[in-house]
């Protein structure tokens, strides 16, 4: 089995899951409400390098024990993230069904990922490191799942297939 077979085992059923075109529905008819400032489409994969960049050098700083810039660069990727996922929501908002349910399920996996990168600012802060180096960890592994779904979307929008 192939990592992209694979990849797709486990986005095919969000992609197919009907129960989420409610949510989705509402949460666009809310949106074209906002007055929000529309970027141009494609942003957003290029905004995601930089809390990924802050959030990884926050893992080698922890490695090589340099607290305040693990802290530090935790807080650029938290701040970072804000425009990356307007960027990210207005891509959604132009996106096809299949693509849109994954995007919804990459979204909400990413804020979770947000959280925990935010608690562990506000642990390190207090000066709970151990508990700031858990909870980023943990933002981690929800990125890297986020990450898969995010380019699942994004592959699904472009009209690629599934299989090679």
């Amino acid at each position: 089995m192939s990592v992209r077979s694979l990849l797709t085992s486990i986005t095919d059923p969000i992609a197919h899951a009907e129960a989420l075109d409610g949510p989705t529905a509402a949460i666009t008819a809310f949106s074209e409400r906002l007055p929000l400032p529309r970027p141009p489409a494609y942003v957003h994969p290029k905004l995601v390098l930089v809390p990924l960049t802050a959030w990884g050098s926050a893992k080698a700083f922890d490695l090589i024990g340099d607290r305040p810039a693990a802290q530090a660069v935790i807080g650029v990727g938290v701040l970072a993230a804000i425009p990356t996922a307007i960027t990210g929501h207005e891509d959604w908002m132009h996106t096809a069904t299949e693509a849109q349910r994954v995007a919804s399920v990459h979204a909400a996996v990413q804020n979770l990922a947000i959280s925990a990168y935010a608690s562990s600012w506000f642990a390190r802060r207090a000066g709970n490191h151990r508990a700031g180096m858990v909870l980023s960890w943990s933002g981690a592994l929800l990125l890297a799942l986020g990450v898969v779904l995010g380019l699942d979307a994004d592959r699904r929008g472009r009209g690629e297939p599934s299989q090679p």
